[in-house]
């Protein structure tokens, strides 16, 4: 086992937030988060998780920036994270609970741009943009999905330095353990998983995205604290029809023996119990079968995100050693046991565990030399550059292959679940002004009941442990304050003069202060429960529970004792709060109950039948051009992607047939009907082509393949007759192919791109799996109703008041052409990789996007190449703003304009800040075309004139999509020989940089014409970037030359 490596998660180099996308797709009726006030179907969350990515780009959060979140354990919280990793940046979870000092200390060493928080919280964790959840939702993501390299979040553990590590995690970490986990679990739609752990701690990371990836709910329970006690605990898993849950092995022990020593039972829905942290008790281990339920063992550090291996435990089991095993390593995950020279050992002998695979972290954020010291060089698996962690575990292979735990090769210790470096709390105890030497260790003097002692030595004989507990309340976290405090005159020390860890005595839990009688039934009962639980002769009525020896575990204890004995049901959060026996009896006189339903989930809207239906306004002047110009390919849009490796061709020509029975429109055409346009069903279906080139030398393929590519991009459809869409498969190699598909724009835009690449990859997959297709899709209609109509008259009010105020464009190529013309012509080019890099730092920097720095560059261009001051630039935007449009295929886009007053003194910085509010303006405003709204200005007044240049940035539609067995390639869009407009400056957000694309009519400009327009705006972007401060006029001296 140990020289083994294990092959990945399948899927786990799709990031989850495209996965998320997807089950939204295939599950857009089931229940993908929920809490006590909350239910979100996978596509309510993808809208809302897509609304505040937008509201972090806008606030200048960049790919792989770090994001604060700092909130409440509640169904929000997991939007806020899916948020974060949606707009390609890196979350950094800050407990609301800890410390001001810990979390200001987080907030410093993350570098945070941007936090997220509950409105009621007022984070101060640093002068960045502070962001709140809300109800707005948004269709798609203004910023390409991230990579499975990107950085995905900063998890905090203690560090052995006595200062926190953040480990990075790779969004290819989380995918690998989503999927790993969920396929180990065998979590489906059916399944609800409670979200128990705390998002601070990377066992949050096996319960908040598993479920996402197969359809289930992650489950918020309204108080989490409370669900330390174990009768909660059943009742909230009860209550809530929970069937998978992970609990710390401490809390394990507490349930098995809460099952043993009373009359309750597991609930009839609970299928399955997630346990690890720490060694689990073997006598329990073996007394578990008697309840029929099947429990996985987990095992993994934070660096290799979150767990490594698992074990699932048989019936009746008993520990071999009593230590029982942590399993094999999950897909994606290898491990190697090694002595100390880096040797591997044979099975049966003890050495250090190391891992490797997809789920390894980058290091640890800032410290590069800790880095290297633990993920060191793998001269195992063959793989150039790979790593390995040292996980400073000792374990052996045993006779199965399972491996199995014996110790720390270090002093890292763990306690209740939380791996603690003891230096870290040592550290903060040495910062105490009277404290001279710490010492932190584990103490297991009561089998099961490990707790956290720390001893000092101080100077000042009054300084108390309530004094030093306090301290350290001010600066780490409660799981890092020890359970008790010992003060020492001197430490233990061995003969070569180091602490003689085996020589520290038991907390004796002696008393500081005068003892005070309980007073009262309540007060008496209180302090007799808390002398048992705590093991000390007597308590009295102003003892404090942790001072005494209480930690959180045994705080639980003690509330079920309570609810036993009055009655009451209290959460640890109010114990911790009242930590005297005369604090708790009076809550427990006051204290009450209430039970929370939850919301039921919302039934799926269905779609109907083919059927003649009105087409959207949006399309009746692209249907009316094309009646005019029958014979052009103008509204033609043409795309191609190349797929490599054993493709079955069979697969993918049903899969095609899967998509067009899907969506409606692929299978549509448009005619009048009674004087109004409507969208009709197709003479017939879309046919199915298949070209093999295989067979002509390479040249001469190249040459027919241009040929083909262009006749296909550039063939005319019949509107009136349909279909409007031409799949077409090119055989290049017997695994090397292209899928080449022509379209009518009349049924599709960008986002129609997306969902239709979606679609086509998840039939292939489930048609070369023998799998059902996935869900019926959501189908295209024209806006309607009062809401739509009061949407449309705003926004045409609007725009005709703007309109009516532009002055018609003249370009330099007016005389040049004749009028009315639709020839064009394309030329690509690069944005140099450091320009794109400082257009987008730019963005951030301003609190802008990199979007607007573009086209204020693009305007800055057009000011000296036109000559004119009052500019508008045509602007597409997605129009699905409207609950439901997110993932169908049809026309939604629709064109806005930005303006600008590009003065001769203006700087770039002022120019970007004035594109900036017009931008958002006109986002605002979308409720239809300018085209549309042109055609209500009196007269022909120059309308062809407002609309001449365009300008947009588009992402790669197939970022994201994974095929199975198949490498895909980016997406190609084809020349249809046509320009809409005059000149269009478009930039495609591809895996490998910024790919330009300028469009110009023909005749007017020539080739070599638009090589220069896309070197001279190169420019442009470069020297504003450098200067934005300084005026244009100054920056475009030298770049533009006679070009005019």
């Amino acid at each position: 086992m140990s020289s083994t490596v294990m092959e990945a998660a399948v899927g786990a180099q799709t990031p989850l937030p495209v996965q998320l996308e997807q089950m939204a797709e295939a599950r857009p009726e089931a229940i993908a988060v929920a809490d006590d006030t909350t239910a979100l179907t996978y596509p309510d969350l993808v809208r809302r998780v897509n609304h505040l990515a937008n509201r972090l780009v806008e606030a200048g959060v960049a790919p792989e920036d770090r994001v604060g979140i700092t909130m409440r354990h509640h169904a929000d919280l997991l939007l806020a994270v899916l948020a974060v990793l949606r707009a390609g940046a890196a979350y950094v979870p800050i407990d609301p609970d800890y410390p001001a000092a810990r979390r200001d200390l987080l907030a410093r060493d993350s570098g945070l741009r941007a936090v997220i928080s509950d409105p009621d919280l007022e984070p101060s964790l640093a002068d960045v943009p502070v962001l709140h959840v809300t109800a707005g939702v948004a269709d798609e993501c203004d910023r390409p999905c991230p990579g499975p390299d990107q950085l995905a979040c900063v998890i905090y553990t203690s560090g052995s330095t006595g200062v926190p590590k953040g480990v990075m995690i790779t969004q290819r970490g989380l995918s690998n353990l989503a999927l790993a986990a969920a396929g180990q679990f065998e979590l489906g739609p059916g399944d609800r998983y409670l979200m128990l752990a705390s998002v601070s701690f990377s066992a949050s990371l096996e319960e908040l995205f598993p479920p996402l990836v197969r359809g289930a709910a992650a489950v918020f329970p309204p108080d989490r604290g409370a669900l330390s006690a174990v009768p909660e605990l059943l009742a909230e898993l009860r209550d809530r029809r929970i069937t998978v849950v992970e609990l710390q092995t401490a809390q394990w022990h507490l349930l098995v023996r809460h099952l043993d020593e009373s009359a309750d039972a597991l609930p009839p829905a609970l299928r399955l119990i997630v346990m690890g942290g720490e060694r689990a008790l073997p006598d329990l281990v073996a007394r578990w079968h008697r309840h029929g339920l099947p429990l996985v063992h987990v095992y993994g550090p934070t660096e290799t995100t979150a767990t490594a291996t698992y074990f699932e435990v048989p019936a009746g089991v008993r520990p071999d050693g009593d230590v029982l095993p942590i399993g094999r390593p999950i897909p994606g995950t290898y491990a190697v046991v090694v002595d100390a020279d880096m040797r591997r050992v044979p099975p049966g002998e003890a050495g250090e565990l190391l891992l490797g695979g997809d789920s390894l972290a980058r290091g640890y954020l800032g410290r590069p030399a800790a880095t290297a010291r633990a993920f060191v060089p793998d001269p195992f698996s063959g793989r150039p550059g790979a790593l390995l962690y040292r996980t400073g575990d000792l374990v052996r292979e045993l006779p199965d292959g399972n491996l199995q735990f014996l110790d720390r090769v270090d002093q890292q210790i763990k306690v209740r679940g939380y791996r603690i470096e003891p230096a870290e709390v040592e550290a903060a105890l040495q910062q105490h002004p009277s404290v001279r030497e710490a010492v932190v260790t584990a103490r297991e003097d009561v089998p099961g009941d490990r707790r956290l002692v720390g001893y000092v030595t101080a100077d000042d004989g009054a300084v108390t442990s309530a004094d030093l507990r306090a301290w350290l309340a001010d600066r780490l976290p409660a799981y890092m304050i020890p359970s008790a405090l010992v003060r020492l005159d001197e430490l233990p020390l061995t003969a070569h003069r180091k602490v003689d860890r085996a020589a520290l005595p038991e907390p004796s839990h002696q008393r500081e202060g005068g003892f005070v009688a309980p007073a009262g039934e309540i007060e008496q009962q209180l302090a007799e429960i808390w002398a048992e639980l705590l093991r000390v002769d007597r308590v009295g009525a102003t003892d404090d529970f942790l001072e005494l020896g209480g930690d959180s575990l045994l705080a639980v204890r003690m509330l079920a004792r309570l609810r036993g004995r009055f009655g009451v049901r209290l959460s640890p959060r109010q114990a911790f709060a009242k930590r005297t026996v005369q604090g708790l009896a009076a809550l427990i006189e006051n204290a009450g109950g209430q039970a929370v339903s939850e919301p039921a989930p919302s039934a799926p809207v269905p779609s109907g039948p083919d059927a003649a239906k009105p087409a959207a306004e949006s399309q009746q002047g692209m249907w009316l051009l094309s009646r005019l110009l029958p014979d052009s390919p103008l509204n033609n849009t043409a795309w191609q992607c190349r797929l490599r490796g054993p493709l079955d061709t069979e697969a993918l020509r049903a899969a095609v047939a899967d998509v067009v029975d899907r969506h409606e429109v692929l299978r549509s055409a448009y005619a009048e009907v009674a004087g109004q346009l409507m969208q009709v069903p197709a003479t017939h279906a879309p046919g199915w082509q298949e070209t093999d080139l295989s067979g002509h030398p390479t040249a001469d393929r190249d040459t027919r393949l241009a040929e083909l590519t262009a006749e296909l991009a550039r063939q005319p459809f019949d509107v009136a007759a349909g279909p409007l869409m031409r799949p077409t498969l090119v055989r290049l190699a017997d695994d090397d192919h292209l899928l080449v598909v022509s379209l009518h724009h009349l049924i599709f835009d960008l986002r129609s791109l997306e969902v239709l690449l979606q679609d086509l990859a998840d039939c292939y997959r489930a048609r070369t799996a023998g799998a059902p297709t996935p869900a019926p899709a959501p189908q295209f209609a024209a806006p309607t109703g009062p809401d739509q109509a009061e949407v449309r008259d705003r926004t045409l009010g609007y725009w005709t008041e703007q309109l009516a105020r532009m002055q018609p464009l003249r370009l330099p190529t007016d005389g040049d052409r004749p009028a009315g013309g639709y020839t064009g012509e394309t030329r690509h080019f690069w944005l140099p990789p450091e320009v794109a890099r400082a257009a987008a730092r730019h963005g951030r920097q301003t609190g802008t996007s990199t979007f607007m720095v573009l086209l204020t560059a693009y305007l800055a261009w057009l000011r000296r190449w036109t000559g004119s001051e009052q500019l508008a630039v045509v602007t597409p935007l997605a129009g699905r703003e409207r609950p439901g449009t997110e993932d169908v295929v049809g026309l939604c886009t629709v064109n806005s304009v930005v303006q600008a007053t590009v003065g001769h003194d203006a700087s770039f910085g002022q120019l970007l800040a004035q594109v900036r509010d017009n931008a958002l303006t006109a986002y605002a405003h979308q409720g239809l075309s300018v085209e549309q709204a042109a055609e209500q200005l009196p007269g022909a007044r120059g309308r062809r004139n407002l609309f001449r240049v365009l300008f947009s940035l588009q992402r790669d539609a197939s970022m994201g999509v994974s095929w199975p067995g198949l490498d895909v390639g980016p997406i190609d869009d084809l020349p249809t020989g046509t320009a809409k407009l005059d000149l269009s400056l478009v930039f495609h957000e591809r895996r490998d940089g910024l790919l330009g694309r300028v469009e110009y009519r023909t005749p007017g400009l020539t080739a070599e014409q638009a090589d220069a327009i896309a070197a001279e705006y190169t420019a442009v972007l470069a020297a504003a970037l450098s200067r934005p401060d300084a005026p244009l006029s100054q920056l475009s001296t030298d770049y533009l030359g006679d070009s005019k």
